[in-house]
């Protein structure tokens, strides 16, 4: 048992690592492997997003997605941050790394002070922001404060709504459909204003409180 969100301040101190030197990669690196690398990102997430889409209540998910997604359209949530945050490569990189079963138990697990999960989270996300650096450029940077004050604001939600076990499932069916939205964008088939979903995550613990 270590102090709370522990796991947290490492996460965001590894995107901030591996973000930095993917700045120093993608100065290396030319406009064709750019591309190619962001195709095999795009890959990569939708294999998740496949993979976590299957693992929950994909009604209760889509039903999240969709009235989360009718408030951010209605606020014009991503042109609020595109216009305040950096642009693109923080918002692709926020919702990469908040989306996933990781994040929900293990920023429950922080706020309890067991950073474990968070810190296999780290690692994974470390990686995951080099290359995305290496690509989109600075603004991928951006994420790691923002990811510290999802992660401890998520911890403390989910403790005070779910208690220390929260039913994942709505959320992984819900994130996975964000993650398949932003794999479409990064492989060039749409361009969707994925940050207009965000507001979904705030619906998905209400399904517990009704249950």
């Amino acid at each position: 048992m270590t102090f709370p969100f522990l796991g947290t301040a490492v996460n965001a101190v590894a995107v901030l690592v591996g973000g930095s030197f993917g700045l120093l990669l993608g100065r290396r690196l030319g406009d064709g492997m750019k591309g190619n690398l962001m195709k095999v990102l795009g890959v990569i997430t939708m294999a998740v997003a496949f993979d976590l889409s299957l693992e929950g209540e994909l009604v209760k998910g889509a039903a999240s997605l969709l009235l989360g997604y009718i408030i951010g359209e209605a606020v014009n949530l991503e042109g609020f941050l595109k216009r305040h945050a950096g642009g693109g490569g923080f918002l692709t990189a926020l919702l990469l790394f908040c989306v996933g079963p990781m994040t929900v138990v293990g920023s429950v697990r922080d706020a309890l002070g067991q950073p474990d999960v968070l810190f296999v989270k780290a690692a994974l996300d470390g990686v995951a922001s080099l290359l995305l650096s290496s690509v989109l450029g600075a603004s991928v940077l951006l994420s790691a404060p923002a990811l510290l004050l999802v992660q401890v604001s998520l911890g403390l939600s989910v403790l005070l709504l779910a208690g220390q076990n929260p039913d994942l499932s709505v959320f992984n069916a819900t994130g996975g459909m964000v993650l398949l939205l932003i794999a479409l964008n990064l492989l060039g088939v749409l361009r969707f204003p994925t940050a207009n979903t965000l507001p979904a995550f705030a619906i998905v613990p209400i399904w517990s409180l009704l249950s």
